[in-house]
């Protein structure tokens, strides 16, 4: 299937007119070429984690990290992937399409089992619960979008304006990231060495117009299935249909170097490691993305924005 993924991939990168900004390629490099000492062949070099936000409706963007379209450098371009929540892949087609394009369960064996092994691969730390507390104004953002969508083969065109339609109405608005209770993937990053390289999408918020029903009920099905209860439309309104077209900035970070505190025993889920350093990391983890958010937003055309993390 590789040239299906192949081709999906370009046209993806086409449409949303991808940029992809690394702050210091070679800073990525030399913690990917090191030797993961968790390893018993001691051959095994480091998995990094790219910890992609936010979720938003779906977390499309992070098909940057297709090998296909190698925007990443050696290896790390190579093994390219990303983990999603396990629910999408109880649905019989959507589970074929996501893993022709590399994509798999985000369980805590895949997860360690890529560290182990030394892949790479992206992932979103603060998941399906942040649709939860996606701003309600957020979904009428494409309503004037709408009403302008025309059949154009120049789909760079039509990402500058909705980026322009839709800049002015969420400047002012805060991104709410899911994130202060999201510490499994750095206590499995201490249990293995494995570094965390904070990424942030521009210009995926307002790539649907969604209704969510606000309630308890819905955020404890939500936890519970790892799926939000939602109907969302896309390009000329159609439901569960493409996204409108965005020009998306992908930028991504240093890698953040984690000292390995694991005890290499595949059966040790949590490698002994301490919730004092797991606190540590976690917090340095939080300021580097928004120091990322930060650095960015004004070139991207969110100037007046903030990060909300709860």
């Amino acid at each position: 299937f590789f040239i299906f993924d192949y081709w999906m991939m370009l046209g993806a990168e086409k449409y949303f007119g991808l940029t992809t900004i690394i702050e210091n390629e070679e800073n990525l490099l030399s913690h990917a070429n090191a030797i993961n000492p968790n390893c018993q062949t001691q051959t095994t070099k480091k998995a990094l984690i790219f910890a992609f936000e936010p979720h938003d409706i779906l977390p499309y963007a992070v098909f940057a990290f297709s090998p296909a379209l190698k925007r990443l450098p050696g290896k790390i371009g190579r093994d390219g992937c990303c983990l999603i929540t396990s629910a999408v892949f109880g649905v019989p087609f959507l589970r074929q399409v996501y893993r022709w394009v590399k994509t798999y369960p985000v369980d805590r064996g895949t997860f360690l089992g890529k560290l182990r092994r030394g892949e790479s691969f992206a992932f979103v730390p603060g998941g399906v619960q942040e649709v939860i507390h996606l701003e309600s104004a957020n979904s009428n953002v494409c309503n004037d979008e709408t009403s302008n969508e025309k059949t154009s083969k120049n789909t760079n065109d039509d990402a500058d304006e909705t980026n322009a339609n839709s800049r002015q109405k969420n400047n002012e608005k805060h991104l709410t990231l899911y994130l202060l209770k999201r510490k499994g993937f750095v206590k499995h990053a201490l249990a293995t060495g494995s570094p965390i390289v904070p990424v942030f999408a521009f210009h995926l918020d307002g790539s649907y117009g969604y209704y969510i029903p606000r309630s308890k009920i819905v955020h404890r099905i939500s936890r519970a299935v790892g799926v939000v209860p939602l109907v969302f439309w896309g390009r000329f309104g159609i439901p569960f249909g493409i996204p409108y077209p965005k020009r998306i900035v992908v930028v991504i970070g240093e890698a953040i170097d984690v000292e390995s505190e694991g005890s290499g025993d595949d059966d040790d889920d949590d490698g002994g490691v301490s919730e004092e350093r797991v606190d540590r990391v976690h917090k340095l983890f939080l300021r580097e993305l928004e120091a990322l958010f930060e650095r960015h937003k004004v070139e991207a055309g969110y100037g007046g924005r903030k990060l909300r993390i709860v």
